[in-house]
C-alpha cells in the first residue's frame, strides 16, 4: 500500500498491474491479468483495487480501472467477483464516453447526459458501465479525466521535462477543455464514496473549473519557475491516433449535492507541483 491512495482509505485492499496510472494508483508485482479475490480468480485487468471493512467483515468497496479491449469482458468479471463476494463495487471510468461535441460553449458534460463515444477505447468504457450496472446494480461508476500523480506518466509529466530543456516554443493544444484532476483528489472523492453506502450510479469526481492543454501548461510553468516559451495551436496540428473528446469537462452534480466540493484544478496543481513525491 503506497502512495497517495491506500493511506487515504482505510483497510485498502489494492491490488493492479503496471499500464500508464500513475505510481500513486497502482502496485507493482501483480500481472495485469491474473488478481485473485476472496479466493477466486477473476481474469481481467485491474488498476485498482480498494476496499473498507463493514460491519459483516466483507470487503466493502472495490474499485478498478479497466484498459484497451479489455474493459467489457473485465467489467464483467469483476462485477461478478464483487456480486460473490458481497462487496460493494467503484468502478473507475472516463470522459472519454462522451463525444466532445457540446452545443455550446463553456460546457460541462452532467451524470445524466447520454454517452455518445466516438472511439474504441470510449465505446468499450461505455460498454464496461453498462455491464458492471447489468450485474451489480448498485454499483457505483466514477468518471474521472486529464489524470496526473506522483511519478507518472502524465501530460504534467511530460511537459514539466520539456518546460526544463532549451529549445523553441512549445505549441500546445488550446483548443480542448476539460478537469485537469490529480490522484489525490481521486483517492479523496473515492474515500467519501466508501464512505456513502447510500450512494450508486454514475458520479463524476475530476476538480472544478476547466481550461485547456495551454492553459494547463502555462500554469504548471508559473508554479516551476520554468521560462520555456509556450505557443497555441489546434487538434488537428496534433493528431492522435484515439481523438480526445474536444470537450470533455465534466460537471460534479451528484457530489456537490452530496455537499462535497473538490478543489479548483489549479489549487490541486499547485499542491502537487509542491509534493515531494510528484516526481517532477
Amino acid at each position: 500500500q503506497q502512495g497517495h491512495l491506500a493511506p487515504r482509505l482505510a483497510s485498502i485492499l489494492a491490488v493492479g498491474g503496471g499500464g500508464d496510472a500513475p505510481e500513486d494508483i497502482r502496485l507493482p508485482g501483480h500481472t495485469p491479468q491474473d488478481i485473485v479475490l476472496r479466493g477466486f480468480r477473476c481474469r481481467h485487468r485491474a488498476d485498482i483495487a480498494a476496499g473498507g471493512e463493514r460491519a459483516s467483515g466483507g470487503i466493502a468497496g472495490i474499485v478498478r480501472d479497466g484498459l484497451g479491449g479489455d474493459n467489457e469482458e473485465g467489467s464483467r468479471n469483476v462485477a461478478l467477483a464483487c456480486k460473490v463476494a458481497g462487496a460493494r463495487l467503484i468502478a473507475i471510468s472516463t470522459d472519454y464516453v462522451f463525444s466532445g461535441e457540446p452545443p455550446r460553449e463553456p460546457w460541462a458534460w452532467s451524470e445524466t447526459d447520454i454517452p455518445r463515444p466516438r472511439t474504441v477505447y470510449g465505446a468499450s468504457k461505455f460498454a464496461g458501465e453498462q455491464m458492471i450496472h447489468m450485474i451489480v446494480p448498485d454499483a457505483t461508476i466514477l468518471r474521472i479525466a486529464w489524470l496526473y500523480g506522483a511519478g507518472g506518466p502524465s501530460f504534467v509529466h511530460t511537459m514539466a521535462k520539456l518546460g526544463a530543456q532549451e529549445g523553441p516554443a512549445l505549441k500546445v493544444v488550446n483548443d480542448q477543455r476539460g478537469n485537469p484532476t490529480s490522484t489525490k483528489v481521486v483517492a479523496d472523492v473515492i474515500r467519501f464514496l466508501l464512505s456513502r453506502p447510500d450512494v450508486s450510479g454514475i458520479v463524476h469526481g475530476t476538480c472544478e473549473d476547466q481550461c485547456t492543454w495551454y492553459d494547463l501548461t502555462v500554469e504548471l510553468f508559473r508554479l516551476m519557475g520554468l521560462k520555456r516559451e509556450v505557443v497555441p495551436c489546434t487538434t488537428e496540428e496534433f493528431p492522435r491516433p484515439a481523438p480526445r473528446p474536444r470537450n470533455s469537462a465534466l460537471k460534479k452534480s451528484v457530489l456537490n449535492l452530496l455537499g462535497y466540493r473538490t478543489p479548483r484544478w489549479q489549487d490541486a496543481l499547485r499542491d502537487f507541483v509542491a509534493s515531494p513525491d510528484s516526481g517532477l
